[in-house]
């Protein structure tokens, strides 16, 4: 699979219907809605929206001290045999003015952008620790590391 990454802003949403749909500190994401758009794709294992792979504690980013930006990183996964790179970008920019979407034109871009707004450890060249390796308390099971790659 390969991937386009960007960055968004979630969607405040004050209402009282429909809160099962209704994400972390009652905001909607971009996922929400492309994977509404992109039902047929996801589905068939075409594409995947990955919105909540960095933790809200390793944002750094603050528009003045103390108050944290509310952009946030996400990434798209796609089958190349089958969707159109420039076509699913076209279309996730389409919701833009919902989420005020930024596309990265390079992969490059998009490290930089974790580098400069997160604090998440490079362990290895444009790959990023998100969680490090531990052990469950209750099953003394070893969970792995998860790591963002963006090569």
């Amino acid at each position: 699979m390969k991937q386009i990454f960007w960055t968004y802003r979630p969607e405040r949403i004050n209402s009282p219907y429909n809160l099962w749909e209704v994400t972390l500190n009652g905001t909607y994401t971009a996922s929400f809605f492309l994977e509404n758009q992109f039902g047929d794709w996801s589905s068939a294992w075409l594409t995947k929206i990955l919105d909540s792979e960095i933790n809200e504690s390793n944002y750094t980013w603050e528009i003045v001290p103390w108050i944290k930006k509310l952009t946030r990183f996400i990434i798209a996964e796609y089958n190349e045999l089958y969707v159109d790179p420039v076509e699913l970008a076209r279309s996730i920019t389409n919701v833009w003015a919902r989420f005020n979407i930024d596309m990265f034109t390079l992969n490059s871009d998009a490290i930089t952008w974790i580098k400069t707004n997160t604090n998440l450890v490079e362990t290895s060249p444009n790959i990023f620790e998100l969680s490090p390796e531990s052990i469950d308390p209750f099953t003394k099971e070893i969970i792995p590391a998860r790591y963002l790659n963006l090569n």
